[in-house]
């Protein structure tokens, strides 16, 4: 079961989750809202800003990445 407080997070934890187990989603994602709050913050967000996150929620390199990060 997917952990979220509020619709951005759930959003989010749902994409992942896709790629990605539940429980290793809720691993993760503590740390991604604390450093991306918000859809506007995440949107600002690059690959360069942190490089470990795709590899953290085991998403890199999947196909459904989104092409300006590959």
């Amino acid at each position: 079961e997917l952990r979220y407080r509020t619709p951005f997070e759930l959003l989010v934890a749902t994409i992942l989750s896709a790629q990605s187990t539940d429980q290793r989603v809720n691993l993760v994602t503590p740390a991604l809202f604390a450093r991306y709050p918000n859809a506007r913050a995440l949107a600002r967000a690059t690959p360069e800003d942190d490089p470990r996150a795709a590899d953290i929620a085991a998403i890199r390199g999947t196909p459904s990445r989104p092409s300006r990060w590959r």
